[in-house]
């Protein structure tokens, strides 16, 4: 969802995005996750259902899945892209924020509050699959 709401999480991440420097995205994860841009008002909030339970690692598994995207970004000769870099930034942390919810989601529903990160991890691929589809 895109959201021009204040609260002290959209203006925390907002702030710090901001402070960092230009072109700087800033992920901020939370019961709703909030994505924001040094160079833009505009928040994106990731609301998709995730999981009952939050876990240790799934930051990690986050982590990971954002850095798959950067690596097919640097390999944009092949994607033919002509959106700005900063748009494909913020597109990035809600694609990767969105993936990783559903991953958790499927995680939860087959291993309940026993869910652990790497029950995330190996619902990665179904997830990228389901969001890419």
């Amino acid at each position: 969802t895109v959201s021009k709401t204040s609260g002290s999480a959209i203006c925390s991440a907002s702030d710090l995005a901001r402070r960092l420097g230009d072109r700087v995205v800033v992920l901020k994860k939370g019961e709703k996750d909030i994505i924001a841009s040094s160079s833009s008002d505009t928040i994106i909030q990731c609301d998709t259902q995730g999981s009952f339970r939050r876990c240790g690692g799934q930051g990690d598994v986050l982590s990971g899945v954002l850095a798959a995207f950067c690596a097919w970004y640097h390999r944009k000769d092949s994607l033919h892209s002509s959106a700005p870099e900063e748009d494909l930034g913020v597109s990035i942390a809600f694609a990767s924020a969105h993936i990783l919810r559903i991953a958790s989601r499927k995680a939860f529903e087959l291993k309940g509050r026993s869910m652990l990160a790497s029950d995330v991890l190996s619902c990665v691929p179904e997830a990228f699959h389901t969001f890419l589809s």
